[in-house]
């Protein structure tokens, strides 16, 4: 009846014209109108025989001439311009199967047949399609081409009706010409034989290509997307309409957007379904197992996936999310490049989408096609060890992910606390804390791999410089670590996060390359975003290594108002180290021995206060003997000139009762040796005498009796531990609730209560043990 495709309307345009003529005339054009109405199938004799047209072709009958090819106007025009054009030999439509790629390349190519400018005189088509679906199932084509053979052969018989051979034959008959080459269904065969006939035609020869996997070589590739919500609504009613299927007429609007949105805007699902329904079959089970058309769909590209692609497009149905390449890296413990090359062979398959988000946080997310997910509910079962891998993988994943957002909320500059920029950059956090894990057991391969991972992942995301820089300065690469510090500050985008780097940086500077004049700017800067009691100290620290005494001491002081934990030891250490070289400089620089000796006591006292309170700490123990030998030097010098210290007698006291906690010191020899050497000289001093007598008692290892019960008060009870006050004890004595006599338990204590103890030594520490209520009680 026509030579060319319908376009939308077209039927119901000829329709109305005809009838407005005269029945009682017009018999045979009534009689026709008849039949249509009855069948919309329905043709007479002879009505597709070829018409003579004055470019050679052999393209097929559309199969849309009921609706036309709907909602594909703008793709067809793009597709048309870019084949005139010629700058890409091979154009490849893709997508998924039953997306319409067929349909689109028949229209392109009536709509250039026709083109006034004649940009090919020659068309020719091959079909690689060996089956179609209907609605009562799927039938075997066996007309068409099988192999490069077969397509040869075909497009040969299109140029000229007694041909006979191969690729070289064909190239031979189609020379001279500007021929247009059509191949349907290429996924067939391998683009390797497509390589092969792309290379023995003539250069002139253009190449229009559907596949649902395309070629991946010399192609331009064009995606082919499931329909939009309104044209594919509109190819649903034009079907049930001229289908004139019953049990649809009477479906509503509404239930009609949820038939395509259950069908996916796919046009062949959605012709599937009218056939289905007209052959009988029930509308909403049609809708419900889909199997044979999700098989028909996506089967013959998931069966010809590698291993990796298969495991990947398992991974993406258990997540049930979108998800970037990150991700999966991450949760499959996959190397980037095994992920990249199984997304894409995914992607040439048309089993995923890709699309951008984010305006300034640009990322590439990735999801399975609706089509490739439903069919995965029918081959992969739900105990896949992929699948289960997958989501016990993604629980540790998101628990980490909380300890790592609640950790860097709390804005600490603990190392092990990895920032993000943007939600997708969790995954690359993710990897730098396990490489910040492996540099902790001294694993620096491991780290460095992890590290380079993250980096190919996210090259531009500061943290991962940062966290090199750190690796690299424990590793003993000061060099290096000093380029990845300068390479995150670089890159870090807001005032905070560079801040970050430059307390890290400041700090490196200053103790790796002893280079604090140029960690200052850096822990000013730092200090000045951040006012953390981290920031303070680095930045006091880095004033105190220059010298720069009274201004470190002074940030250093206010630091440890709020240090807590493991940084107030670190603080109190500096600190105390602070005023003994400030002493120092003022005996050699400034002759003063009376300012060193009371910065000497300062330091002492800073440190002792704290080890008192139950600290343990090698490095402050070491500090507060230091610093009790440097007072003892500087009051002896201080005696020889003659000149006093008032604070004098109540160092003396305090060191006295305290030298059981500095004898674990390294420095205890020191300490001991500089008593004895000034001991004769001051024998007449009480307090020196007395301390003098406690030093060879703690260095002979006389020590209190702990055999010996001892009485004394509850002083102060705090969560697990307290302390309790003696008569005969200069200092509160430390328990632990782990400490009290069986049959007594922690709930009954309380403040001001009478106790017997012993005494014992742990740790390097006095503690009661053995605590029990006085009988009385």
């Amino acid at each position: 009846m026509h030579s060319r495709p319908l376009a939308p309307g077209d039927f119901d345009r000829m329709r109305s014209s005809l009838v407005k003529f005269d029945r009682q005339y017009w018999r045979s054009t009534a009689k026709v109108l008849d039949n249509i109405e009855a069948d919309h199938g329905w043709h007479p004799e002879n009505a597709f025989e070829a018409l003579e047209d004055k470019i050679r072709h052999n393209l097929p009958h559309s199969d849309y001439d009921e609706t036309g090819l709907v909602g594909r106007d703008d793709e067809v025009k793009r597709i048309c311009a870019a084949l005139k054009r010629r700058r890409d030999p091979v154009i490849t439509l893709c997508g998924e199967g039953g997306i319409g790629k067929t349909a689109l390349a028949v229209e392109v190519a009536y709509q250039l047949l026709d083109d006034p400018e004649e940009p090919f005189d020659l068309i020719l088509w091959a079909s690689l399609k060996s089956e179609r679906l209907t609605g009562t199932g799927v039938l075997e084509i066996k007309n068409n081409a099988s192999d490069l053979v077969g397509v040869a052969q075909a497009l040969g018989e299109g140029a000229r009706s007694d041909f006979s051979g191969g690729v070289q034959q064909l190239a031979t008959v189609i020379d001279g010409f500007k021929p247009l080459i059509i191949i349907d269904n290429l996924e067939t065969i391998n683009g390797e034989d497509f390589l092969e006939l792309y290379e023995g035609l003539p250069d002139d020869a253009s190449f229009l290509i559907t596949s649902r996997e395309g070629i991946g070589q010399v192609e331009r590739r064009i995606d082919v997307k499931p329909l939009g919500e309104s044209d594919a609504l509109y190819l649903l009613n034009q079907l049930v309409r001229y289908r004139n299927v019953p049990s649809l007429r009477r479906v509503s609007g509404d239930s009609r957007k949820v038939i395509v949105s259950k069908l996916r805007c796919s046009p062949l699902a959605i012709r599937w379904f009218i056939l289905a329904t007209e052959a009988g079959h029930d509308p909403l089970n049609s809708i419900r197992h889909q199997d044979e058309l999700l098989n028909y769909c996506v089967r013959s590209v998931y069966e010809n996936l590698s291993p990796a692609a298969t495991e990947m497009f398992i991974a993406m149905d258990a997540l049930r999310r979108p998800v970037t390449q990150d991700d999966l890296v991450v949760l499959l413990g996959k190397a980037v490049s095994e992920v990249g090359s199984a997304v894409r062979e995914l992607i040439r398959g048309s089993l995923v989408r890709s699309w951008l988000t984010g305006d300034t946080a640009m990322a590439t997310m990735i999801a399975l096609t609706e089509t490739a997910r439903q069919f995965t509910a029918t081959v992969v079962p739900r105990d896949h060890p992929v699948r289960t891998k997958v989501q016990e993988n993604e629980t540790v994943f998101l628990r980490e992910e909380e300890r790592r957002s609640v950790e860097a909320g709390r804005r600490s500059l603990g190392p092990n606390v990895v920032r993000v920029r943007y939600e997708t950059d969790a995954p690359s956090a993710q990897l730098l804390r396990r490489a910040l894990s492996a540099s902790r057991s001294k694993d620096y391969e491991v780290a460095f791999t992890l590290i380079d991972e993250a980096k190919t992942l996210n090259p531009e995301f500061w943290e991962v410089h940062r966290v090199e820089a750190f690796v690299h300065s424990a590793n003993g690469n000061k060099l290096a670590a000093r380029e990845s510090y300068l390479n995150s500050y670089d890159l870090a985008e807001t005032e905070e996060h560079k801040a970050v780097v430059a307390y890290y940086y400041a700090g490196h500077m200053a103790r790796a390359m002893r280079e604090p004049e140029l960690a200052v700017p850096y822990a000013t800067e730092a200090h000045r975003v951040l006012r953390l009691p981290d920031t303070g100290y680095n930045l006091g620290a880095s004033l105190v290594w220059q010298e720069k005494f009274d201004e470190g001491i002074e940030y250093l002081e206010t630091a440890l108002v709020d240090a807590e934990g493991r940084l107030r030891l670190i603080v109190l250490t500096a600190l105390s180290d602070a005023y003994c070289r400030r002493a120092e400089v003022a005996l050699t620089e400034a002759r003063n021995p009376i300012q060193a000796a009371y910065d000497a006591i300062a330091a002492f006292e800073l440190a002792s206060d704290e080890l008192n309170r139950g600290a343990s700490d090698r490095r402050l123990r070491d500090t507060a003997t230091e610093a009790s030998i440097s007072a003892m030097r500087y009051l002896f010098q201080c005696a020889g000139y003659g000149e006093s210290v008032d604070s004098t007698p109540d160092f003396f006291d305090k060191l006295t009762t305290r030298l059981v906690q500095l004898r674990p010191s390294d420095k205890w020899p020191s300490l001991l040796e500089v008593i004895k050497r000034h001991a004769s000289a001051h024998a007449d001093s009480y307090p020196l005498a007395r301390l003098i007598k406690a030093a060879g008692d703690v260095a002979d290892g006389v020590t209190i009796d702990e055999t010996k019960r001892l009485h004394g008060t509850i002083y102060s009870l705090l969560g697990s531990y307290g302390f309790i006050t003696c008569p005969i004890l200069s200092e509160r004595v430390y328990f632990h609730k782990s400490g009290l006599a069986a049959g007594l338990f922690y709930s009954r204590l309380n403040v001001g209560v009478p106790v017997a103890f012993s005494l014992t030594t742990q740790d390097d520490r006095t503690r009661a043990v053995e605590v029990e209520l006085e009988p009385s009680l």
